[in-house]
């Protein structure tokens, strides 16, 4: 869902996201990661998926090399042990009353 979120959200182009003044100063083979642009766009750009990793595979292979399904499921087990859903407020219980009651004459 995240994925499809970030790609809805599209790519902003202009001026300065494309950031040519910074490709200039900081030159080919130069390093951009600790660059003030970089850092001021750096959070809106990223995505990371929840069930994706981005560990080494020899520390994935340690956690026991779990797939997106194997994650998955694992993340729907904790939801499912955990989850407090909010009460309904009264006036909808009271409507939802009604038209099972309706729906039973």
């Amino acid at each position: 869902c995240s994925f499809i979120n970030r790609l809805l959200k599209g790519i902003e182009v202009n001026k300065e996201t494309l950031a040519l003044d910074v490709i200039r100063q900081v030159g080919a083979g130069g390093e951009f990661l600790t660059h003030p642009h970089t850092m001021k766009h750096f959070n809106n750009e990223q995505w990371d998926a929840a069930l994706g990793t981005r560990i080494r595979r020899e520390a994935w292979e340690q956690e026991g090399s779990k797939d997106i399904q194997a994650k998955a499921k694992d993340r729907l087990k904790e939801i499912l042990a955990t989850h407090k859903p909010k009460p309904l407020e009264p006036d909808v219980q009271r409507k939802l009353r009604e038209i099972v009651e309706k729906a039973e004459m």
